[in-house]
């Protein structure tokens, strides 16, 4: 039976399992009604993940106009959605930074890319899916791709302890959009240092919000932008994600596929390779967690995938692979600047071991100058902004601009590993120091051993093993020798840099997917015995699917639905319940402040906040303690300078200032002790939550 005559089985078994485990995982725990749970994922598959299907559509699109360059041959589906998407974001952010995002440009520059979307792409990604499901291990991962967008519907601040609820969301991913667009520009903001980042991905949240034409003001109470309403737009953030982690694991699963051909082996053990290092991909704890929020890590993978990809496509020039792969990991250091460390190294020697010593010097001066041309607005727009172009990095080159040395002291030793290189080992290879023993394991476990990461790294370490250890690299396999060391090289270079430059925190290793999945792929794929080969690979990918569905399933004290269809209006409090106010701040807050603008003192997550905000991160200003330096000792006079900033009231997280103060990583004038005794005797307390350790205060006019 040919395999075209096997496709309408395959997707409709497909099809079949996505329903089943989408009933069987949203009911879980008890969290909700399976049904309810089911309902909800399908609605929010229309409004939530319609938009963010049209964005990625768009850019698969653009990405076969862009593709005309790339001549066709194993991979060049892949590639070209890799580079579609590098120009949808690189144009979201150019459109945004310049204040040409309006309804009308947003939905045109969809509608372009849709209209330029041809029948061939969306047959060579079917085509790929629906080959044989007898060498189709990444099937196995549909449970895992179930959990992935199940995560996604969920509203942001409410799954996945090991981020603490998505709190970079809550702080910046989702938050800056929502600033930029009632400021109606994509800028840099001093009380966030964040917006000083490229923002490339925040870029496309911002377009889908203008597409959609989110509301920029609401009523007393009532959200805007992204929660406005029930939140959908909010909720298709994070489906845009989820489907760019989708296109990760194919891009991915195609690199695989192009590096086991030039590896030298046959037809049908290049599809095993690829598919297992997609499924394995998709089946990651770690990429299911990150993929189902708000955040920007899987479009590094994407490119990163894609840049590698295109440094192995032997079809183009010299010059042209390095102009094509330095672009792509250009764009994937505007979706996260660590991208040039995690990314860079792996594509530069895919590419040099890809070409001929004499082509090295062209391919890596176009590389170069393609990587610094996709980062240029971001260089030109923060230098406008602040003078320098890298902020907050660089700060003794180019300046700190609106920073003090203490605010610089500050962020960078919260972003650097204190400690000796044999603490660095220890926090990599098992446990991190100074956690107590009784903390989560995401926690105390922040490097490899992390189990969010399931089977990956043990895996990688044996395939990196039977690879150096195999004796039969030779003949027609002498390429396999030749890519198996560049992968290997590749990923040392990755772990290496994520060690020495990093915090060594353990999601900033997702992007070693790229190369540790396509090693896994071919070591297994090159087994003697086909159908022992397919067996271990399926059993890999089980495996890695189950460690997900068990991370998965111990979320929200093992109902991980709980908050799903309460969604986003629960977390804003509309409508509004009395009950909640032993329970959520923000609720009341929404409704007790109505239009008056309310000081977070402490917290940096203002997205659910209805009110006019004065807020900061951790690293910038604080309003406060810039007053406390000014006038020392005179409370009424902080009082004062806030009242003359619209602040009514003053939500304090004492917690959270104790927690930052003693990490010192808060300005060290502002106290916990010391903001009680200001309030006490400057406002008048409404409510609070000795649970969280929040305050509500109204400032008082001074007798």
């Amino acid at each position: 039976m040919s395999d075209r005559s096997r496709k309408p089985p395959v997707l409709l078994a497909a099809l079949l399992g996505v329903v089943l485990c989408v009933l069987t995982l949203a009911g879980w725990g008890g969290g909700c009604d399976p049904a309810a749970g089911l309902g909800w994922v399908l609605t929010t598959a229309v409004y939530a993940g319609g938009p963010a299907a049209i964005y990625l559509l768009a850019a698969l699109g653009y990405g076969r106009l862009l593709g005309l360059v790339v001549p066709d041959g194993p991979g060049s589906a892949s590639l070209r959605a890799a580079t579609g998407l590098a120009f949808m974001l690189t144009l979201s952010h150019a459109l945004g930074a310049l204040g040409w995002l309006k309804p009308i440009s947003a939905i045109a520059v969809c509608a372009i890319g849709l209209a330029v979307l041809v029948r061939g792409l969306i047959g060579s990604f079917g085509s790929w899916l629906c080959a044989s499901p007898r060498a189709r291990p990444g099937w196995a991962a549909i449970p895992a791709a179930c959990v992935l967008f199940i995560a996604a519907s969920n509203p942001p601040g409410t799954l996945w302890g090991s981020e603490f609820g998505g709190y970079d969301a809550l702080s910046y991913h989702l938050q800056l959009p929502q600033e930029w667009l009632a400021l109606g520009r994509l800028t840099p903001l001093e009380h966030n240092v964040y917006s000083f980042l490229p923002g490339y991905v925040e870029s496309a949240f911002l377009h889908l919000a203008v597409m959609t034409e989110a509301p920029v003001a609401a009523g007393p109470g009532q959200g805007h932008g992204l929660v406005a309403g029930d939140g959908w737009r909010v909720l298709s953030c994070q489906w845009l994600h989820a489907g760019i982690t989708l296109l990760a694991a194919w891009i991915v699963g195609a690199l695989a596929r192009v590096l086991a051909e030039r590896a030298g082996l046959d037809e049908s053990r290049r599809r095993l390779a690829g598919s297992i290092a997609a499924g394995l991909t998709l089946a990651t704890p770690w990429v299911v967690v990150v993929g189902s929020l708000g955040y920007n890590e899987m479009a590094v993978v994407a490119l990163g995938a894609g840049a590698v990809l295109a440094a192995a496509h032997v079809s183009m020039r010299p010059w042209v692979r390095g102009l094509l792969t330095g672009a792509l990991v250009g764009v994937a250091c505007g979706a996260k600047p660590t991208a040039l460390f995690m990314v860079g190294p792996v594509a530069g020697l895919a590419l040099l071991a890809s070409l001929p010593r004499r082509a090295w010097l062209p391919a890596i001066g176009a590389g170069a100058l393609a990587g610094v041309a996709m980062l240029a607005p971001w260089l030109v727009r923060n230098f406008l902004a602040c003078g320098n172009p890298v902020f907050p990095a660089a700060t003794d080159l180019f300046g700190s601009a609106h920073w003090t040395g203490e605010q610089v002291a500050r962020f960078a030793s919260a972003h650097r590993f204190d400690g000796s290189l044999l603490d660095r080992l220890r926090t990599a290879l098992w446990t991190s120091p100074g956690v107590s023993p009784n903390a989560p394991d995401v926690v105390r476990f922040r490097g490899l051993a992390n189990p969010q990461w399931g089977v990956a790294f043990p895996a990688g370490l044996l395939a990196v093993i039977a690879l150096l250890a195999s004796h039969r690299i030779e003949g027609k396999q002498s390429g396999l020798r030749r890519i198996a060391f560049a992968l290997i090289a590749g990923l040392l270079a990755q772990l290496l840099a994520w060690l020495m430059l990093t915090h060594v925190q353990s999601r900033f290793l997702v992007p070693c997917v790229i190369s540790a999945a396509p090693l896994i792929g071919m070591a297994i794929a090159r087994l003697e015995r086909r159908r022992a080969a397919a067996a271990l690979a399926l059993a890999l990918v089980v495996v890695q699917t189950g460690v997900t569905i068990r991370i998965w399933s111990r979320q929200l004290e093992g109902a991980p639905t709980r908050a799903m269809i309460a969604g986003v209006r629960a977390l804003k409090g509309e409508p509004f319940v009395p009950e909640a106010h032993a329970e959520l701040p923000i609720p009341a807050v929404n409704q007790i402040a109505g239009r008056d603008r309310v000081y977070l003192l402490g917290g940096a997550t203002p997205l659910y906040l209805a009110p006019p905000v004065l807020y900061h991160t951790t690293w910038d200003t604080s309003p406060l303690g810039r007053l406390m330096r000014e006038h020392p000792g005179e409370p009424w006079a902080w009082s004062r300078s806030l009242r003359d900033r619209g602040v009514v009231y003053v939500l304090a997280d004492l917690a959270e200032l104790r927690r930052l103060g003693e990490s010192g990583w808060y300005d060290a004038s502002v106290t916990a002790p010391g903001v009680l005794e200001w309030l006490d005797e400057v406002g008048e307390p409404i409510m609070g939550w000795p649970d969280s350790g929040q305050l509500l205060y109204r400032l008082k006019e001074r007798p």
